[in-house]
């Protein structure tokens, strides 16, 4: 049902409490061979124990060229011992909340009460376990 293709890597920022690398990557998830959503991830090496800060942008009917369209989720994604630990975030916990790709990003209760709040999820750990930088940053 879903499909991958992962973007470049991004040029790495650098973590503001301990100068190590803040790692960034994007990618594109089709449905049925058809665009549905973008993913953009970032990661500290230095700080595994933040997770992955995920967010996944939508548009209506496809229209990703138009940012009135497009809307976004955010997830934070930890890895304990035995299990993928996935949540939403509000717009101001996530390194994502201003971009260019879009005007709207749900805060973490509108997520929570959005009629594709599983399939959020599933795309999420669809894209941990299909790109190779997510399952590597998270171990």
């Amino acid at each position: 049902m879903y499909t991958i293709e992962p973007g470049k890597d991004k040029k790495p920022r650098t973590c503001s409490c301990c100068g190590g690398d803040i790692n960034s990557a994007y990618g594109f998830v089709y449905k049925d061979g058809d665009a549905f959503s973008i993913y953009q991830v970032s990661w500290s090496d230095a700080h595994p124990e933040a997770g992955i800060d995920v967010a996944l942008n939508f548009a209506k009917n496809g229209d990703f060229e138009n940012p009135k369209k497009v809307y976004a989720i955010g997830i934070l994604i930890k890895s304990t011992e035995h299990e993928y630990q996935f949540s939403f975030l509000n717009p101001e916990n996530s390194s994502w909340s201003e971009s260019n790709l879009r005007e709207k990003m749900f805060t973490r209760d509108e997520a929570l009460l959005h009629p594709q709040k599983s399939e959020f999820f599933r795309i999420a750990e669809y894209i941990i376990m299909n790109d190779p930088r997510v399952m590597d940053a998270l171990g």
